[in-house]
């Protein structure tokens, strides 16, 4: 069996993206799995758009891996921007 992985930022292209990738798994027999990942930038929003994106796929039945980072502190690290330490 094929796995897709697509993923899932909880906004209306990704959400859309994935209600269609899931009918399309559903015909083929594939394995689908969202990924969100939470940069641990904006706080209680960050919070509120990962507990979204849970209750979307679990409504679906669609499996989730919720990934938490902490892009600010891998920036600080590394002396880069926030959004090159959010894209590595």
């Amino acid at each position: 069996m094929t796995d897709v992985y697509v993923a899932y930022s909880g906004g209306a292209d990704s959400a859309a993206l994935l209600t269609l990738m899931h009918a399309y798994a559903a015909e083929r027999r594939i394995s689908l799995t969202a990924i969100h990942v939470h940069h641990g930038i904006r706080g209680a929003e960050a919070d509120r758009d990962a507990d979204a994106c849970s209750a979307f796929c679990r409504e679906r039945g669609i499996p989730l891996i919720l990934a938490h980072r902490d892009v600010p502190a891998y920036a600080e690290k590394h002396h880069i921007g926030m959004e090159e330490a959010a894209r590595t």
